[in-house]
């Protein structure tokens, strides 16, 4: 008797694991839906996230950074729903409320599973590799990664491989490389594999404005870190002006490459507009795709405090 209840907790242990596997591999993949819901976010990852947490409620760590924000997007979320109780809608609200609780749940889950096994960083390079391999069957076989996952896209914008647009292929592509090279704390050789593959990601398969605009903040950033942290020293003035020209010439001989085809290329545009002609914020108002995404985020703060922190479309307070 003694020794199958000893047995529990380590079955306990495995099945959570397993669950928790299974949702960061959703995670990776939060637009595949196999045909049954037409939505952008699936719930796959939260349903496994849900069941994670509860194979593992007796370990379950509540990090306290999050508990400020949440009390006050629940604040935020009451008060609104009294402001206008008049015109509720329940299915709006529960919505909201689902949506807002569902980050919460995602990042307790990630924060105890990682505290507990690690990151498991052969699965990111698998999903990277499963990204790369439907963006090549998408070339031959367009419709099957339809059926996979909704796709918003013409025939002269990039690939999507699982993703809807290839702006969120091209991000969601940087975003698990710059886990991978904070994971391997910016190891030479990872970063250089990382960097090689980002451009092959977001210029070759994605073709995505947006997605280049964050590798170039992704690529100042690590140069910097770097350069003044990890590689180049102060005593090596010939490896740190390579560094530097290095920096400075690829830019310049890119917004070369690309301009001469700036009249059909998107890429050509913005590239040109930025490291030839200097007009920063042009870019915004020449790429439909940066243009959405700004506008995005300006009207995302300012619904925000005039609907009392509602997500939008859930008061008409705005």
């Amino acid at each position: 008797m003694s020794n199958s209840i000893s047995k529990i907790p380590f079955a306990r242990i495995k099945v959570a694991y397993v669950a928790g596997f299974l949702s960061i591999f959703f995670s990776l993949f939060s637009w595949v839906g196999f045909g049954i819901l037409n939505l952008d976010s699936q719930p796959y990852a939260l349903m496994f996230w849900l069941f994670f947490l509860g194979m593992s409620y007796r370990f379950v760590k509540f990090p306290k950074l999050l508990l400020l924000p949440l009390i006050f997007a629940y604040l935020g979320f009451f008060l609104a729903t009294l402001a206008d109780l008049s015109s509720l809608d329940i299915n709006l609200l529960g919505r909201a409320g689902f949506n807002y609780l569902s980050f919460y749940i995602i990042f307790i889950g990630f924060y105890n599973f990682i505290s507990r096994f690690g990151v498991p960083i052969n699965l990111l390079w698998f999903a990277l590799f499963l990204w790369a391999m439907g963006a090549l069957a998408e070339i031959f076989y367009p419709e099957v990664m339809s059926i996979l996952s909704p796709r918003r896209t013409t025939s002269d914008r990039g690939l999507t491989s699982f993703a809807p647009e290839p702006t969120f292929f091209a991000v969601f592509s940087i975003f698990v490389l710059w886990i991978i090279c904070c994971h391997y704390s910016y190891s030479r050789r990872i970063v250089v594999l990382s960097l090689f593959t980002s451009l092959v990601f977001v210029v070759v398969l994605a073709k995505s404005t947006m997605g280049i605009l964050f590798l170039s903040i992704f690529l100042v950033f690590i140069f910097l870190y770097v350069t003044l942290k990890k590689w180049v020293s102060w005593k090596d003035p010939f490896l740190l002006l390579a560094t530097a020209f290095s920096v400075l010439a690829i830019p310049y001989f890119g917004a070369q490459y690309f301009s001469n085809a700036s009249d059909i290329n998107r890429i050509g545009v913005v590239v040109k507009s930025v490291f030839l002609e200097g007009k920063y914020l042009d870019i915004f108002l020449s790429d439909a795709s940066m243009n959405s995404r700004l506008e995005d985020v300006v009207f995302s703060f300012h619904g925000f405090f005039m609907n009392l922190g509602m997500p939008g479309g859930g008061f008409e307070l705005l």
